[in-house]
């Protein structure tokens, strides 16, 4: 089963990396609940983050999501991806927003 692509948030198959940079790792994937093609961006979490941080993180993710606007990719979801980083404070699942897959070839 080492040639599965993996799942994050237990719906989004990651299919191939498109870009990546200091604040984390942006995959092309599927959405396995809906079958749409949704953008993942994986953040990259800094090791001294503490753990109010981390949750205000995904709180401010959270509230992202509900803004509307055509200049603004909306966001679909924000998930714990499973994948485990590391901190001063311990192992935590790292996060993850999906958002609306444009192709820039297109």
């Amino acid at each position: 089963m080492l040639n599965q692509p993996r799942l994050v948030g237990g719906r989004y198959r990651l299919l191939a990396p498109i870009g990546q940079g200091g604040m984390g790792v942006v995959w092309q994937a599927h959405d396995t609940a809906i079958g749409r093609e949704v953008a993942i961006k994986q953040v990259h979490i800094p090791p001294t983050l503490s753990p109010d941080d981390h949750a205000r993180t995904l709180h401010e993710a959270r509230a992202a999501a509900h803004v509307r606007h055509p200049s603004v990719v909306a966001i679909h979801d924000v998930v714990e991806d499973g994948a485990k980083a590391e901190s001063e404070a311990g192992l935590r699942d790292r996060a993850a927003t999906a958002v609306k897959y444009l192709d820039a070839k297109a």
